[in-house]
């Protein structure tokens, strides 16, 4: 809970004033569509389109099997079907409709996706309140089976240390804005109008969803000790199933699915986008007509899909941590976006070394966390990026003029 208020209420709201309005405008002038065009119109470098949308493959996909645990979750509580039945309706209804209808079909369940996220966590955190007795009785029951619960970061087994609550500030805060996704709906906001506002407004939910649904967790540590920490993906549904009526329960899990669907549809975009458009039309032929690239999309997010229900009927983690890794591989590219956006002497070379660097560094780190223990790998490894980045930018040739007129004159 403690994260909560400066993660949530302002992980969007902070790119917006950084990176957003300028990209906006970018966006705009230049037809920019996805991230990697950006990068590659700023640094002139077809490698680096390359590899961030590899990137945007390499770590999305997993994002999506996550997306899909949550939905396996919940059909086996509710139905007691087997966990990979809700992953496979999961992974082929989304499909469907993201295949169908694009980014304006994300764009539109978004909205009504998010509110019923919100009632959800709300609901759930009554219920749970209503079971527990109250905050008070809560509280007095886990203090007297674990008293080092109530010191931070935690004794004598710390939930969240200090390294772990810093690197959760900036994760959420500061590497948001090497999200391709996010990125991508810089590029299509109408004016600052829009731009502000939707940040705002996705702020509130996000911090009433994460407050309740967070509140609600550490409720469950009491309510629900018999659940073990190898299912911690289940704590909520097994809440909704033992805190509310059938009907009214299975409802609002819809909320949760719907959470999961919102997010899954817009990765499935941006990660059609770089097959097809970053990587084939950009790279390969890029003679190929709109039409193709819309036929190839269509045919990368079938097969997106079908991956990443696969890896989430094999679920290699937790969702929570494979989102922490996803986030952290793909953060590392807002070293390079605000480097090119504010920094005249940031160049492709600079851009390259310090990305490819960058990310070796952040896989070794979140493979060994013993390094850096409590750290989110994105801390050291953004640290790295910049410093190569820099380094290198200034030991090379500068970009052209011409260029960075054009990106620094609007």
């Amino acid at each position: 809970l403690a994260t909560t208020v400066p993660t949530a209420s302002f992980s969007l709201l902070v790119p917006a004033f950084l990176v957003g309005n300028k990209l906006m405008r970018l966006g705009h002038k230049y037809g920019y569509l996805t991230l990697a065009d950006y990068l590659e119109d700023r640094f002139q470098s077809k490698a680096l389109r390359g590899i961030s949308a590899i990137l945007s493959i390499l770590f999305l996909v997993p994002f999506l099997g996550a997306q899909t645990i949550g939905a396996g979750a919940i059909v086996n509580t509710f139905t007691g079907a087997p966990f990979w039945v809700g992953v496979v309706i999961m992974g082929i209804g989304v499909t469907i409709y993201s295949t169908l209808g694009g980014i304006r079909g994300a764009m539109y369940t978004n909205l009504v996706q998010g509110i019923l996220m919100i009632i959800t966590a709300i609901a759930i955190f009554c219920a749970a309140i209503h079971l527990s007795g109250g905050f008070a009785v809560t509280n007095s029951r886990l203090l007297a089976t674990d008293p080092g619960a109530f010191r931070f970061p935690g004794s004598p087994n710390p939930w969240l240390n200090y390294g772990n609550y810093f690197s959760q500030l900036v994760l959420w805060n500061f590497f948001t804005i090497g999200q391709p996704q996010l990125v991508t709906k810089f590029f299509l906001m109408k004016n600052n109008k829009a731009l502000y506002g939707s940040m705002i407004a996705a702020g509130i939910g996000m911090f009433l969803s994460t407050l309740f649904i967070y509140s609600a967790g550490v409720i469950a540590r009491d309510v629900l000790p018999e659940v073990p920490g190898n299912l911690i993906d289940w704590i909520v549904p097994i809440m909704a199933v033992k805190t509310l009526p059938a009907v009214f329960a299975s409802i609002l899990m819809a909320g949760i699915l719907a959470a999961g669907m919102s997010t899954i549809s817009s990765i499935f975009v941006v990660v059609g986008g770089a097959i097809s458009r970053d990587i084939y039309q950009k790279l390969i032929n890029q003679k190929s007509s709109d039409e193709k690239i819309l036929r190839l999309s269509r045919i990368c997010t079938v097969l997106i899909g079908c991956l990443a229900t696969i890896l989430g009927i094999m679920r290699p983690a937790t969702i929570f941590q494979i989102v922490l890794f996803t986030f952290a591989g793909l953060g590392i590219q807002a070293i390079v976006i605000i480097l090119g956006l504010w920094w005249k002497r940031a160049n492709w070379q600079g851009a390259v070394a310090g990305l490819l660097v960058g990310l070796i560094f952040v896989i070794y780190f979140a493979t060994h966390p013993h390094i850096f223990p409590g750290w989110n790998a994105a801390i050291p490894g953004g640290l790295i990026t910049l410093i190569v980045m820099a380094i290198v930018s200034i030991m090379t040739s500068p970009t052209p003029e011409e260029i960075i007129k054009k990106h620094f004159s609007i």
